[in-house]
């Protein structure tokens, strides 16, 4: 396993399977690449913004979501930005970082909850997971993902998806 530095406290370990490393600070080993596709079977082209004060994390997200085809529409550094970039940008999936400067992620879930409450926020964290699910919950948040697990990013999203498409709600 890698470790961060403290900053960061980010731990990262080789998920099963793992045969591709992508480089960023760390070496991240990527699980089996899927080639996922949409209900009609096409490819799905995401535009997912990336909410973490971390340049570091943003990487790791970043070098993540690119081995899949979507695309990284906006990153904000905090939930003033985010909120700014949500309402311009119309994004299909938010990745939140739990805590940054002035709001939390769960704050600002909340208020993008209330501009769009069909698109997935996901809360990325290193806080223990179990402890948010409620609070979580109560802003709107589909699901709560521990950065030590970072590549089941890819899995909550496409789950996400799944259940807008089971709704009928189309990807913007």
């Amino acid at each position: 396993m890698r470790e961060f530095a403290a900053a960061d406290s980010l731990t990262l370990g080789p998920p099963n399977g793992a045969k591709i490393w992508i480089y960023t600070d760390a070496c991240i080993p990527a699980p089996a690449i899927h080639d996922y596709k949409d209900i009609q079977g096409e490819p799905m082209d995401l535009r997912i913004l990336v909410v973490e004060d971390s340049e570091t994390t943003r990487r790791i997200i970043r070098a993540i979501l690119e081995t899949r085809e979507w695309k990284i529409c906006g990153e904000a550094k905090n939930g003033q930005t985010a909120i700014r970039q949500f309402r311009k940008l119309r994004p299909d999936v938010v990745i939140l970082d739990f805590t940054m400067p002035a709001l939390s992620g769960i704050e600002v879930a909340a208020r993008l909850s209330k501009i769009d409450p069909l698109v997935p926020l996901i809360l990325f964290t290193i806080s223990e997971v179990g402890e948010l699910y409620e609070a979580a919950r109560d802003a709107g948040i589909y699901a709560v993902v521990s950065k030590a697990r970072a590549w089941d990013l890819i899995g909550t999203i496409e789950s996400a998806i799944t259940h807008l498409s089971d709704l009928g709600q189309p990807i913007q």
